[in-house]
């Protein structure tokens, strides 16, 4: 008898033991399989950073860790010139939140003093009290002007949102020497930090029926008296700029400036490069509910508690959808994680890759339905991307890789509460315990578990064995015959022999950290050759 085991590859539980290929294993812990070898992932690196306790969500912002209790979702503004590098996210508030650098990094463990998101439309219109120097012109009775007016909230940020309601008709018979007398309503509570208003009149003749900027007064303004012959040339262009729904959730960036999230079944859609616009003539439904969203290309793949969903454009008003074939809905809205070209969520069945081409079940071959439910528990997973792996973490125990390329898994024997993942530093960041790490960055190497079966028949075991590695060191071996420990070693020499027993199977099992290039198994130690 003689097994030649040349590579190392990650589990595959729907197969049963006995047809797995000799590289194929039943068990496979903290392992790493890119070149082929038995390879351990290194221990992360623990950092000094506060955050909050039971942490669930993380954003790195200016070098400030923002850490949250809650399912938050955050972006970096996209909008042109912003002085105040603002960061917005839903999930912690019911309302969508924004901070400026002037104040969200203020306390120990922040986000701090953010404000809701957009400008909200005045709910009363401006009252007209007076109208003084109205006398007929009577040289000229053709240029009265019959007029409206109306007024606009601006943050701190510049920000403005869409108009009041408009005022009362105003007759003016002398453009020239009128002055109009305007009351403005008093505020309410100021949750969006609005700074100024800005004050609108119509122009209505054949050629324009727009309205016009006529001033920008501070908030604590009351009164306004308007006296210019001819307002400036500034028009009303926020008239549908409505702030995002209470309780939207799931913001992301798309190309061009779109901000998305979604509530209820509603798809919302931002105004390009204004995350704070939310016209609600781009929002689109879905027949079953949002569970999460994410971004590939110029698409947005929605999973829903039904079939998914593809919404592509360059433009939040073309937006065109496409209700996918594949019946796999989405079980966690953590786990939906952009790919690059695809995007990979957790269903009842396995994990779905999702993108312009259509839909797959890409574990249909690696996991069973029954197992998948049993061990992976799809409705707990978050989940990450990085160096083409999927990352997840499910049931607050433990963690698993799914590697696209090799379509194997490998778990992990640690939970991790949160993930963020950094590009510009190339790092995954993980907060396991309440500690801030950086996943396998330390110099040191996690210990690995690779675990193999094989059958026997009631035939003797090979009489000897051979581990190809140049650390045999840091290897421990064991030996089960028909489930029971027959031979612990650690450290066992290169090549070794086995106990003469007989059995239905014995299964082996490699812990350590070292690099094992291959392992073999012979009746005679002349016959323990990679080479043949």
């Amino acid at each position: 008898m003689k097994i030649r085991i040349p590579t190392f590859k990650g589990i595959v539980p729907i197969a049963d033991s006995r047809l797995l290929e000799p590289e194929m294993a039943t068990e496979a812990v903290n392992c790493r399989f890119e070149r082929g070898n038995l390879e351990p992932y290194k221990d992360n690196t623990n950092f000094n950073a506060n955050i909050r306790a039971n942490t669930k969500s993380l954003f790195l912002y200016n070098n400030f860790w923002f850490s949250w209790a809650n399912d938050v979702d955050a972006i970096l503004s996209p909008t042109i010139d912003d002085t105040f590098d603002s960061v917005i996210w839903t999930g912690d508030h019911r309302y969508a939140q924004i901070g400026y650098n002037t104040t969200v990094t203020g306390n120990t463990t922040p986000p701090n003093a953010s404000y809701r998101l957009g400008s909200p439309a005045p709910p009363f219109p401006l009252t007209i009290t007076s109208i003084s120097s109205n006398d007929q012109d009577e040289s000229d009775t053709e240029n009265d002007e019959t007029r409206f007016y109306l007024f606009t909230a601006v943050t701190e940020a510049g920000e403005e949102g869409a108009p009041s309601p408009v005022s009362n008709e105003v007759t003016i018979l002398n453009p020239d020497t009128a002055v109009v007398n305007i009351s403005i309503p008093s505020w309410s509570t100021n949750y969006h930090n609005v700074k100024n208003i800005r004050i609108y009149r119509s122009a209505t003749t054949l050629e324009n029926s727009a309205f016009f900027l006529v001033a920008e007064l501070p908030i604590s303004a009351t009164t306004y008296a308007d006296s210019a012959p001819s307002p400036q040339s500034v028009t009303l262009s926020t008239i549908d700029f409505d702030v995002p729904p209470a309780d939207m959730k799931g913001l992301t960036m798309m190309p061009n400036g779109i901000a998305v999230g979604f509530i209820g079944k509603t798809l919302c859609f931002s105004e390009p490069y204004l995350p704070y616009a939310w016209p609600v003539k781009y929002r689109q439904t879905t027949e079953h509910n949002i569970v999460g969203i994410a971004v590939t290309g110029n698409s947005v793949i929605v999973g829903t508690e039904g079939n998914p969903y593809i919404f592509s454009g360059v433009s939040p008003d073309n937006i065109s959808s496409i209700k996918l074939e594949e019946k796999q809905s989405c079980e966690s809205k953590r786990s939906m994680v952009d790919m690059g070209d695809y995007v990979i969520y957790a269903s009842p069945d396995g994990l779905v890759a999702a993108g312009a081409s259509g839909t797959q079940l890409i574990t249909e071959q690696i996991i069973r339905y029954d197992q998948w439910q049993a061990k992976y528990k799809p409705s707990t997973i978050h989940a990450s991307h990085f160096e083409g792996k999927y990352i997840g973490f499910y049931d607050n125990s433990a963690g698993f890789i799914f590697d696209p390329q090799t379509q194997t898994l490998v778990d992990l024997d640690f939970y991790a509460q949160a993930a963020h993942n950094d590009l510009k530093q190339d790092r995954l960041y993980l907060v396991i315990n309440d500690n801030l790490e950086s996943w396998s960055t330390n110099h040191t190497d996690r210990d690995y578990r690779w675990k193999k079966r094989f059958e026997l028949n009631d035939k003797t075991l090979p009489a000897c064995a051979r581990i190809e590695t140049d650390d045999i060191a840091n290897v421990q071996f064991k030996l089960y015959v028909d489930g029971v420990l027959q031979m612990d070693i650690s450290p066992p020499d290169e090549t070794f022999w086995l106990p003469p027993l007989r059995g239905q199977y014995f299964e082996i099992e490699l812990t350590g950290s070292a690099v094992v290039r291959g392992l073999i198994f012979a009746n005679d130690k002349r016959a323990l050759n990679y080479g043949e």
